[in-house]
């Protein structure tokens, strides 16, 4: 996204320089170089990411329901093994789950009932899907089998939220902890509200940009990552505008 901003200026500018429009031609280019410097530096990225994350506390305090808990685990990527057969969670997925099997072994300890409720597709076409690949990880540290429940036909958050908020509402869960990461958190948890779902947020990580006087590949990557988000929460907006979003919230349900 910031490369075809960075890109799309640099064209821009090249019309106008064709064209022999030489003052707008200047001026698009200081905006490209300005953009450039801001995003590289950090300071853009550090300014779009404080608000989507500073609402979330890292620290696990969670308060179990009597009744039933639910922990649902937001997919978060996966990967192909070059040369193998092999698809495992990508690196941000990592801390979802370890965040989601943190929370299930406090529940555990506190003598609560609780299920893992784990969301995400199928991205490539090994015909594995991120919550089973997640949920095997899972396994291996002895959460029960029937502790765990997934949702394998989401491609997205907005399908996430829609799907798996069919399954709580059917098992009437009076605590739903959703696990995400930090910069996601703000986006899950309005479509699962969308879809008339309360949700307690339990953060995974944080990212953070770089104060560097250097441009840094590592800033716009950041910057991506933001402006994605934002991106998502405009369009919900917009789709709502409009009335293109499913219908959502449930009368009844907290």
């Amino acid at each position: 996204m910031t490369l075809l901003f960075i890109l799309s200026l640099l064209i821009l500018a090249i019309i106008f320089l064709i064209l022999k429009r030489l003052k707008m031609c200047g001026f698009t280019l200081m905006i490209m170089l300005i953009g450039f410097v801001i995003m590289g530096n950090g300071t853009l990225p550090r300014l779009l990411l404080k608000p989507l994350e500073a609402p979330y506390n890292l620290e696990l305090k969670s308060e179990f329901s009597q009744g039933k808990n639910a922990i649902v685990i937001l997919g978060g990527g996966l990967t192909e093994i070059p040369g193998t057969d092999i698809v495992k969670p990508k690196f941000m997925a990592y801390s979802r789950i370890y965040q989601g099997l943190q929370l299930y072994q406090s529940c555990k300890k506190s003598e609560h009932k609780c299920t893992i409720i784990i969301s995400g597709g199928n991205p490539f076409s090994s015909g594995i899907s991120e919550a089973l690949v997640y949920k095997n990880e899972l396994l291996k540290f002895n959460v029960q089998e029937m502790d765990i429940e997934t949702e394998s036909e989401s491609m997205n958050t907005y399908k996430n939220a829609e799907l798996t908020s069919q399954y709580l509402k059917k098992q009437n869960f009076e605590h739903v902890f959703l696990v995400t990461s930090g910069v996601h958190m703000r986006r899950a948890s309005l479509y699962f509200s969308h879809f008339g779902i309360k949700t307690i947020p339990v953060i995974s990580d944080y990212i953070t940009a770089r104060i560097s006087f250097l441009p840094s590949a590592y800033n716009f990557v950041m910057t991506d990552m933001a402006l994605r988000e934002y991106m998502g929460i405009l369009r919900y907006y917009i789709y709502n505008l409009f009335g293109w979003n499913a219908k959502g919230r449930t009368s009844g349900y907290p």
